[in-house]
């Protein structure tokens, strides 16, 4: 397997790029979304002991959860069909075990990603951010690891700024 082109979102970025740390022969460039970064630890396990904390809590919520619930939450700019579709997917991962495991395992992956962020690859990244987010960026490790490009949107930018995402993933395909 060569010539990855890994993209992730969120978390899921960090394990591109952690991934394409281990197999670099494998991939070719990374697109990252909003990727978190080790100075961010504080507040993202401030958010996961929360979780943890709450977990049990979630569980009996769940069993009344509905879609409508959820439906009201995900891609408000996006079609109905991909709303109910996302939805779906949401409530079918709300209070999964395997979330409470990853978060129980942030920890761990704040430590990789500290030792991680000193070593540069040879290969492209794409950071994708918000512009409200872009100053925050330009302080950050991916500032030196990546290419820092912008646009409106909210985190999840591949629901609020499709276009901007799709059109920098098609460059990034261009040039692998």
């Amino acid at each position: 397997m060569s010539n990855l082109l890994l993209v992730g979102h969120s978390l899921g970025a960090s394990y591109a790029f952690l991934y394409a740390q281990q197999h670099l022969d494998n991939v070719c460039g990374l697109v990252l979304l909003e990727p978190p970064y080790a100075a961010m630890a504080p507040q993202l396990l401030a958010n996961v002991q929360s979780f943890i904390e709450n977990y049990p809590q979630l569980v009996q919520q769940r069993q009344t959860l509905t879609l409508q619930q959820l439906l009201a939450e995900v891609n408000p700019l996006n079609l109905l069909a991909e709303r109910v579709a996302n939805a779906r997917i949401d409530l079918a991962a709300y209070a999964n075990p395997s979330i409470l495991t990853e978060a129980q395992c942030l920890p761990q992956l704040v430590t990789t990603l500290r030792t991680a962020e000193k070593r540069v690859l040879t290969l492209p990244i794409q950071v994708l951010v918000t512009d409200q987010r872009l100053t925050a960026y330009q302080q950050s490790p991916w500032c030196q690891l990546g290419h820092l490009v912008h646009a409106p949107g909210q985190h999840y930018l591949h629901w609020t700024n499709e276009n901007f995402v799709r059109q920098q993933l098609l460059i990034a395909l261009s040039q692998s």
